[in-house]
């Protein structure tokens, strides 16, 4: 193997670890829904939305009023589409918060993809 492509996967495996640190970061908890106190409404950057009767969905630029929860969600095309759902009409609604445990575990994949990677270095290049 050239020293290019070794290079080249060294590299894949950083990204892959780096993608799988951001993703394992935070997770989803039950909430209630904000209350606006005072102002007009409530501004959560993303939430995920579960309506009665529907399936959940992840909520972008959210803002909860006294008796709705406005907001836009992607569709599988790519386009936005506005949400506008009555307070009554929300089953659950979740944020994501940081989830240490979570954070710890993609940490140690990631340190094991890392350490891997070095071995099969070694290996390649004949320095066992």
């Amino acid at each position: 193997m050239t020293r290019l492509y070794e290079l080249r996967l060294f590299r894949g495996v950083v990204l892959v670890a780096a993608l799988c640190l951001l993703a394992g970061c935070t997770a989803w908890r039950q909430r209630s829904i904000p209350q606006p106190q005072g102002e007009p409404y409530r501004y959560v950057q993303q939430a995920r939305v579960t309506p009665e009767g529907g399936a959940a969905f992840v909520a972008h630029e959210v803002r909860v009023t006294q008796d709705s929860v406005l907001g836009w969600r992607r569709l599988p095309s790519g386009v936005l589409q506005e949400v506008r759902l009555a307070r009554a009409e929300v089953r659950a609604f979740e944020v994501p918060r940081f989830d240490p445990h979570r954070s710890a575990a993609a940490a140690a994949l990631v340190l094991a993809a890392l350490v891997a990677a070095i071995l099969a270095s070694f290996e390649i290049w004949g320095y066992t």
